[in-house]
């Protein structure tokens, strides 16, 4: 074991990339996968694929970048202010920040900042699960996941039609298997706009339907969640995680496929309309499996006050 041990220390030490977990790794699998850090294109665009590799991005102080994976590789960041995706120029483009593509491709964020959480602001989508690759040809993506610890997303202004998180199904393909990870006491939401905080599309001339599970731990999530038919959205609310639904726009159900409510996660109302300010209005939480039936699993360890 030492003897490896100072063998691996050895080829990776110009790199300065020796960790446990290489070891690990290597002693697992035989073999070692080592990310490079990575500069952005002219474009501001942080991209992985088969012909970079996995790679690191760290970012101190705000930014406008994106960030796009395909291929099945892993871009991993750190950084602690935040990441704005919309471009300087002007007039201003409003862009996706973080484009998955692919199968078995990941993001993994992690915010760095002790006192608040690094924020991935967008006034297009902050995530999309997508079904075209880097170079724009139409693909089916299994298994990506998204992991964000004290990352919160939002919408910023009124100009974007599209969800916050979006699990794309077109033109005869689709998204299986995709999986988000919200971790740490952050927000997650949308404002100022009319459109979903989570969205999973579905391919009916097709016949093609995406799949997403969200897992929220230690998060608030505020806003409308939408599934089209047969899509499957799963949400699963952990150790003190809450979803509010919001009234900011003229969107009243949210649709989804089951919800897993861990002891002490809540799901409530961000505030209770009245006669008196003219905003009476009914949330409705549905729960199915097709968009028809009413079929859907609710498992609630929580509280839920609606």
């Amino acid at each position: 074991m030492k003897e490896i041990e100072r063998f691996l220390k050895k080829i990776l030490k110009k790199k300065q990339k020796y960790t446990k977990a290489l070891l690990i790794t290597f002693l697992m699998t035989g073999g070692l996968s080592v990310a490079t850090p990575i500069a952005p294109n002219a474009n501001g665009e942080y991209i992985v694929n088969s012909s970079t590799g996995d790679g690191e991005v760290n970012i101190s102080g705000g930014t406008r970048k994106i960030f796009k994976v395909d291929d099945g590789k892993k871009l991993t960041f750190t950084g602690d202010e935040e990441v704005f995706s919309t471009t300087a120029t002007t007039p201003f483009t409003a862009r996706t920040l973080l484009t998955i593509s692919g199968a078995n491709s990941s993001f993994e964020g992690t915010g760095t900042n002790s006192s608040k959480s690094t924020e991935f602001n967008s006034e297009e989508a902050a995530i999309r699960y997508s079904t075209t690759d880097a170079s724009g040809n139409f693909i089916n993506g299994l298994n990506q996941k998204v992991t964000l610890n004290n990352i919160s997303n939002a919408h910023i202004g009124t100009a974007t039609t599209s969800a916050l998180i979006k699990v794309e199904a077109k033109n005869g393909y689709n998204i299986k298997g995709a999986e988000l990870n919200l971790i740490g006491e952050t927000f997650a939401f949308f404002s100022e706009n009319e459109n979903w905080l989570v969205e999973v599309e579905g391919d009916t001339a097709n016949d093609k339907y995406s799949e997403l599970t969200i897992n929220a731990t230690k998060i608030d999530l505020e806003g409308m969640m939408n599934k089209k038919g047969r899509s499957i959205l799963n949400v699963n609310l952990k150790d003190g995680a809450d979803w509010t639904l919001s009234n900011r726009n003229s969107i009243k159900t949210s649709i989804i496929s089951s919800l897993n409510m861990e002891k002490g996660s809540n799901l409530d109302v961000g505030s209770i309309p009245t006669e008196a300010d003219g905003k009476t209005s009914n949330f409705t939480l549905r729960l199915t499996s097709d968009g028809i039936n009413n079929d859907g699993t609710l498992t609630n360890a929580g509280e839920i006050n609606l």
